[in-house]
Formats: structure tokens, sequence, C-alpha cells
């Protein structure tokens, strides 16, 4: 605040602000750049966890809650009109067939409208004549032929049978396992070899699961189970969504120390660079002090350059952590949570700053002012001796001998 009788100094300490960071390019880009890296580190950590959290989120929303096994017909038509249960798929599951070193499963996935995804195809399409399959492209290059659409496979079944099958679709699991699933027609099912003792599971989501507790989701389970008279053993439930439903102490330990660490090195960072740069700057400010500049005005000067360091660094510290985080899990990414994390950091970086700033510009404050009284304070001096310049046969002369012979140490 700007008194009446005072002169309004501000817009000269600005543009000398900006001035000199201008004429120390070198020093700048330094500064700059140091406080960019920390605040990549800071935010590449932040929107990793963050993204690991909202794609684990994304996968449950489309994943099965539980898995009914051995239903007979009318209790899987009755489940399914549940008004607990909001969303449902038929899965069937055939014998396993060993084939030299790995296992084929023929399995049955329903096709409606259900948003419960389980196998994804992401090439071609689900099978629907009757010795049409999907597979995965795994198998495919186990089998040494060609990945692509339109190949025949045959495979000989555990109980003698040899069949031909068309690939239509094909996905892409990424598993290593050698445990490769058929993705077989409606049709099939109901016409083909291997369906006819197969085993039957209803997927399901339930209303309003993901705001239960773990006990509530469990009650509720059980309570469905004595309804429809389904035994315990037949109920699979999801054991990632279970989890979900109540916090992991452990993880939320870890990932705070690791928070709290991050932020404490990006810290010292900040502090170090800003106390760096005001060191530099002794002489300039003792010319500045010497023609009349108030300790006053050197601390906007100070704080002029800090904003300018922070919005800079900060900007170019966000791209690159946010960069780093996209590539790390791009399937977590989210505009709304990155726009949240940068405004904290950005505030979290500016506080940094401001701590980083105060010191320094109240030890320079503290020293000019000490040396126009000629009465040096021995506190202000032995402060400033510690922190700053050390225990330098230069300082104790530029302080003590020159104003002695009435001479301007600077």
């Amino acid at each position: 605040m700007t008194l009446p009788f005072e002169n309004d100094t501000s817009r000269i300490v600005k543009k000398y602000a900006k001035h000199s960071i201008s004429q120390s390019r070198v020093k700048t880009f330094l500064s700059v750049l140091t406080i960019a890296l920390a605040v990549a580190l800071l935010s590449g950590f932040a929107l990793a966890v963050i993204g690991m959290e909202t794609e684990a989120k994304r996968e449950l929303l489309v994943s099965s809650q539980m898995l009914y096994h051995n239903l007979n017909d009318e209790q899987m038509q009755t489940l399914r009109h549940d008004e607990r249960i909001s969303d449902s798929k038929i899965y069937m599951q055939a014998a396993n067939t060993q084939i030299e070193n790995y296992l084929v499963i023929p399995v049955y996935i329903e096709q409606n409208n259900s948003q419960i995804v389980m196998d994804e195809i992401v090439e071609g399409q689900y099978p629907i004549d009757l010795y049409d399959v999907a597979v995965d492209k795994a198998y495919l290059e186990q089998l040494g032929l060609p990945v692509e659409l339109g190949v025949t496979i045959t495979i000989p079944f555990y109980d003698g049978n040899t069949e031909n099958f068309t690939v239509v679709g094909l996905t892409d699991s990424g598993s290593t396992e050698r445990v490769y699933s058929l993705f077989c027609s409606k049709q099939y099912t109901e016409a083909g070899s291997q369906f006819q003792h197969s085993v039957t599971a209803l997927a399901v989501q339930f209303a309003h699961a993901d705001e239960m507790s773990k006990q509530v989701f469990e009650a509720m389970t059980k309570q469905i189970e004595a309804d429809y008279g389904i035994p315990a053993q037949n109920s699979d439930p999801n054991d990632g969504f279970l989890s979900s439903l109540e916090p992991n102490w452990e993880d939320i330990q870890i990932v705070m120390i690791f928070s709290f660490a991050v932020l404490f090195v990006s810290y010292l960072v900040i502090y170090s660079i800003f106390y760096i740069y005001v060191h530099n700057q002794v002489r300039e400010f003792g010319q500045l002090r010497t023609m009349g500049t108030t300790a006053k005005q050197i601390k906007k000067i100070l704080r002029v350059q800090g904003r300018i360091f922070c919005v800079y660094g900060t900007a170019l510290g966000l791209v690159i952590g946010g960069i780093a985080a996209f590539l790390f899990k791009p399937n977590g990414w989210s505009w709304g949570n990155t726009a949240i994390t940068s405004i904290v950091i950005f505030l979290l970086v500016y506080g940094m700053i401001w701590l980083a700033m105060s010191k320094p510009a109240k030890l320079q404050a503290a020293f000019h002012r000490s040396r126009q009284q000629k009465t040096p304070d021995m506190r202000v001096f032995l402060l400033f001796q510690r922190n700053y310049i050390g225990k330098s046969p230069l300082f104790h002369w530029l302080l003590w001998e020159v104003p002695a012979t009435g001479k301007s140490g600077l």
C-alpha cells in the first residue's frame, strides 16, 4: 500500500526487476530450468499416482462385480430381473483341451447391450456362424500362423473330435501364459460338440455398488444368495472391486511418504537456486541501496523476479510432468484431474518460492541497513555471515576496515 505522501514506485520496481532478469540470461535460464525440473518431478509423480487410480476405477466400471456359477434357467432369468442388479452378461466355458504344452478353452460370452467387458475384440467381430471363432493374437503366433483375419485353424479336442474354425475376430490380451481362449458363437454352444457339458455363469454388476462399503456389499450378496438358493461356493466376487470399497491404508501411507519426499526435495532445489540467485546480486543491491533504494523496494524486486520465475518455470515443468505421466498411464489420463493438480502444484511452488525468497531478502535488507548506520548489528552480522558469505577475510575487511576509512566498500 502506498501512502498519499509517498511516491508510487511499483512500476519502476517491476521494470527494473524485468531488466535485471534480461541482463543475466544464463542465470535466468538456469533458475527457470531448475524450477521446471522440480515441478516436473512433483507433477509427474502426482499425475502418475492419480492416473493409476483413475485407470483402475475405469476398469472396474466395465468389469463384473460377481460371477454366479451353475445356475438353472429359472434362477438365471429371475436373478437378471432383480432390481438390485443393474447389468448382467452370460458366460459359458467348456472343458479345456491340452495340445502339446498349452491349453485351449472354448468359451462363449453373451453379446448384448451390457457395459460389462470381459474380453475385448480389437480386430474383426465376435463370432456369429457355427464354426467362426475369435482368438488371441498370441495363439496364432503359437501356432505359427499369420496374425490376420480369415485364417483357418484346426483343433483336436480332448474328446477325440477334430474341428476346423475360421478366425473372424482377434483379441490382444498381452498374456504370456500358455492358456488360450477360443471364443465361440451362440450357434456353436447349441449345435457344437464342446458345450454339451459346459459351465454357465452369470456376470453381474449391482446397482450403486460403488457407493457401498465392503460390509454392506457383502451383506447384500449374501442376501441375494439366500433369496435364490445359490450356494456360497457358486458365488465368485471380484476381489479387485471388493478392495476398492475400502481404503488401502498401506498404499496410502506409501504414497504419502513418497509425496512428502518429492515435495521436500523440490523445496530444497527451489530454495537453493533462489538463495544462490540472491547471493549473486549482493553487489547490485548494495549499489541500489547506496542510491537510496529502500529495503522494501529491494524485497519487491526479488518478489517480482520470483513471480516471473514461478510462472515460466512452473508452466514448463507442468508440461514436462504431464507428458511423462500421460506416457506412463495413457488410460488414466483425465483433463479434470490434470487441471486441479496443476493449480495445486502452482500454489505449492509459488509458496515455496515466496519462502525461498523471504529469508535472503530479509538478510539483504538487514545487512545494508546496518551498513548505513555504521554500527553493524552483531546479530545481523553473524546471521548474514553464517548463512551467506562465510568467514571470509575479504568480507571482514569490507564490513569493518573500509567503513573506518570513510570509503565505500562497494
